[in-house]
């Protein structure tokens, strides 16, 4: 019987994560730890007229466990602004120098920080799926995961109504086919809805497809 040692059950969990989870738990990482993160529960919740909204953009297939990232934060607010006007746009690179992600969030408490650097360390943590409270963004992220490999995912778009669900239903539908860098891409809206059919968020993903490998065509 063969076992694993600590590095190789990281990578293995970290593997069971969709990227889209993980992409907002780097994203916390990079904030001082004084910080109240818009990325996860303790951002702000979205007013009548202001949604929390993110977007990342994948540079190529996820890091691995273990693996150190270089992580830069830009700060923008607008004087008495609302929540909508008050983002925080992040980059990583590898060791490398190579731009990994890139993700934009409004609804941040913009007060607790400036701009900055920071390295981070992937972690493996699995995903917390099929929690009440879970954040809608994380049940969206997990119901993508669903449907195409993180190896796949060029961009996510979250703009998010409710911060938690319990009871929900995820619906997707391909939008539109295309080509772009030399691969074929599918543009797939995923909604979240509650039972009585308010809209509790939406997601907008970008998926690279490869009809030469099974199981990767897209809707």
């Amino acid at each position: 019987m063969s076992t694993l040692t600590a590095s190789e059950e990281a990578r293995v969990l970290w593997a069971e994560v969709p990227w889209t989870l993980a992409a907002r738990s780097l994203c916390t990482q990079a904030l001082p730890t004084s910080a109240a993160s818009p990325w996860g529960t303790g951002g702000e919740l979205p007013t009548a007229d202001c949604a929390l909204e993110q977007d990342f953009v994948f540079h190529g297939p996820p890091p691995e466990a273990g693996d150190t990232l270089s992580a830069y934060t830009e700060v923008s607010a607008h004087p008495g602004g609302s929540p909508a006007d008050r983002t925080l746009l992040t980059r990583f690179w590898d060791n490398d120098g190579r731009q990994v992600l890139e993700a934009w969030t409004n609804g941040a408490d913009v007060s607790a920080f400036t701009s900055h650097h920071a390295q981070v360390t992937v972690v493996s943590e699995p995903a917390a799926l099929g929690r009440p409270d879970a954040h809608i963004a994380d049940v969206l992220a997990s119901f993508a995961a669903t449907r195409f490999p993180s190896e796949q995912l060029r961009r996510f778009r979250t703009r998010v109504r409710l911060l938690s669900a319990p009871e929900h239903t995820c619906t997707a539908y391909v939008v539109q086919r295309y080509v772009q860098d030399g691969e074929t891409r599918v543009d797939v809206e995923l909604t979240c809805t509650l039972p009585d059919g308010t809209v509790a968020a939406q997601a907008w993903a970008s998926v690279a497809e490869d009809e030469a490998l099974p199981g990767t065509r897209i809707g």
